[in-house]
């Protein structure tokens, strides 16, 4: 006899069931970009994946099994979390830890659900994220035009809100990007892939604007993906140059405006420059959706493709080749005196105290190698191991933070959910994590699985 699940697989959820879980997942996504770590929407999540998984475990929602190790090992991670308190150094810390822990596991549940809905249903979830990512990106941006948009807009300079930290912002971009590169190519020279292109300029400026090395790099893995992972190479990079180009352009003005890019400068000039800015903006976006444009009318020839192909390779490699120099020149990997809030930044190795946070990271898990000093601690848990106290909520790396936090188990559950977000799906399975291939029905090669997995 079939499990519920599998009858649920059969059955399916009716369109409105399908159109209501849609609704609330766009729900909590524009709420969590916007609200931060707000109770209420934490609390959404957590009521609103536990009443689906039940609907889904009675029969009465569609449940793919491919997702269930993901939603399990975060729910691991989490309930190790709630037993860590009984030992931390900063319970405090650790319930925090445990609330988070819980509400990302909640967001795995309904994206398993979601996932589970159909082809036709995850494109609708790719879209909606494009929209409630595009809506705070383009927020973001609206920010540094017109600085009294936000809460200490005027003084600080690095692009953060509305989520309210700068790298947690150029991630969110970096979904972003993939996103809008998707809808660019699936429907290149329509409107529907105009917004793309516009998306993914957003994108870009975002995410230079953030001053986050970790989105900088994380871009760059996600255009590279996208890259490698195509069957048409020659055209997505063409897709990729009509978006970022204008991007970078209109970054590297900003770049050259200190009242744009440095904290504590005039007020009157970071009106007057983000006014520039805004209008720099929306030319750079004319000219990507123009380029975008041409390029849905474009029809090359193998030749012409083949030697654009070749100018791209070169220019690439190139382009990495004067990166790495520059870098090299610059800054000593270990050692920088660059600021952590300045645009030099981006060109910068130096891993500012990251050696020391790494090394009282390892420091505590050699005390506690078991149970470490609990969940969310480290914080609190290494002042102790310092003569002169540099603030670090957590050691800039997330498996030295599990391992200082929870110890080796902790570390075994968070590879755990590493392995099950890059596992490769069951076959004729569609894929929660890959807007890329939401044209196939099957998703049984690993490498287009895990790349993709990578880049949401």
């Amino acid at each position: 006899m079939r499990g519920a699940p599998e009858r649920a697989a059969t059955r399916g959820a009716s369109p409105a069931g399908a159109g209501v879980l849609l609704a609330l997942i766009a729900a909590l996504v524009v709420g969590g970009l916007f609200a931060g770590e707000s109770f209420w929407v934490g609390a959404a999540a957590l009521l609103i994946a536990a009443v689906a998984l039940a609907l889904a475990l009675a029969g009465r929602i569609a449940l793919s099994a491919g997702g269930i190790p993901l939603a399990a090992a975060l729910l691991g991670l989490a309930a190790w979390s709630a037993v860590s308190i009984g030992w931390s150094v900063a319970p405090d810390r650790s319930w925090d830890d445990l609330n988070r822990g819980l509400v990302y596991a909640s967001f795995a549940v309904l994206g398993v659900l979601a996932g589970s809905l159909g082809s036709r249903a995850l494109r609708l979830t790719a879209g909606v994220l494009a929209v409630a990512l595009g809506v705070a990106v383009l927020w973001a941006l609206a920010g540094k035009v017109v600085p009294a948009l936000f809460p200490d807009g005027g003084r600080a300079a690095r692009l953060r809100d509305p989520i309210g930290y700068w790298n947690a912002l150029a991630l969110a971009a970096n979904s972003l990007l993939a996103l809008g590169l998707w809808l660019a190519s699936r429907a290149a020279g329509r409107s529907v892939g105009l917004v793309g292109v516009l998306l993914a300029y957003a994108a870009t400026v975002a995410t230079l604007l953030a001053v986050s090395r970790t989105g900088l790099l994380g871009a760059v893995v996600v255009v590279g993906l996208w890259l490698l992972l195509s069957d048409d190479r020659v055209r997505r990079s063409l897709l990729v140059l009509a978006a970022v180009v204008p991007g970078l352009a209109v970054s590297a003005w900003a770049f050259s405006r200190p009242a744009l890019v440095e904290d504590g400068q005039v007020y009157a000039d970071r009106v007057g420059d983000g006014a520039w800015l805004g209008l720099l903006l929306a030319v750079g976006g004319v000219a990507a959706a123009v380029a975008g444009a041409r390029l849905g009318e474009l029809r090359l020839a193998l030749a012409a493709r083949r030697r654009i192909g070749w100018a791209l390779v070169l220019a690439a490699v190139a382009s990495v080749a004067l990166a790495a120099a520059a870098v090299t020149l610059l800054a000593d990997p270990a050692e920088g005196d660059v600021s952590v809030q300045s645009p030099g930044r981006l060109d910068d190795a130096s891993l500012n105290n990251r050696w020391t946070w790494w090394g009282e990271a390892l420091e505590l898990f050699a005390e506690e190698p078991l149970q470490g000093s609990g969940a969310g601690s480290f914080d609190v848990a290494h002042r102790r191991l310092q003569e002169i106290y540099v603030p670090a909520v957590e050691p800039h790396s997330v498996p030295l933070q599990f391992l200082a936090g929870t110890g080796i188990l902790g570390l075994l559950l968070f590879a755990a959910v590493a392995v099950t977000l890059l596992a490769e799906p069951e076959e004729g399975g569609v894929s929660v994590q890959s807007p890329g291939r939401l044209d196939d029905a099957s998703l049984n090669n690993r490498w287009t699985w895990w790349g993709e997995a990578l880049e949401l």
